[in-house]
């Protein structure tokens, strides 16, 4: 959540200092012989591209903490993890023994008919192991 909100916040504050400072300012104020005027609406729309700035500068330094703060819980969580993994055996002459009496690995419930049987494991029968054998045709060469 962090890095996809900093994200956003990093493109909305680009995209605010950009409007800020690519966007030519007006000319506030006019020149009519004596005295100058003052246009308003120049002088609110300048301002309204000085807060753009602000406003920009503020989303990109909220969107580089929140994006330091997913940086940081990515490299402690990727540290925890390499701290609990055992170290590799590196002698080659250790035998390993397989049971074959263990206990199946626990699938998802997706994997399960009604009776809970594994769809992946080979059916039960009440009789004991069939003795069926699939016959296929050879082809004609």
């Amino acid at each position: 959540i962090s890095l996809s909100s900093g994200t956003l916040l990093l493109l909305l504050g680009v995209a605010a200092l950009t409007t800020g400072y690519a966007v030519p300012p007006k000319l506030e104020s006019i020149s009519d012989g004596k005295f100058p005027l003052l246009d308003q609406r120049a002088a609110d729309y300048n301002q309204a591209l000085g807060t753009c700035r602000l406003a920009g500068t503020a989303l990109c330094v909220a969107a580089g903490v929140l994006l330091a703060i997913c940086l940081f819980w990515a490299m402690t969580g990727w540290l925890s993890q390499d701290t609990k993994a055992e170290p590799l055996d590196t002698e080659a002459d250790h035998h390993v023994e397989v049971f074959r009496d263990e206990p199946e690995p626990r699938l998802s419930p997706i994997f399960r008919d009604a009776s809970g049987q594994s769809w992946f494991s080979t059916p039960t029968s009440p009789f004991g192991q069939s003795s069926v054998q699939t016959i296929q045709p050879k082809r004609d060469s």
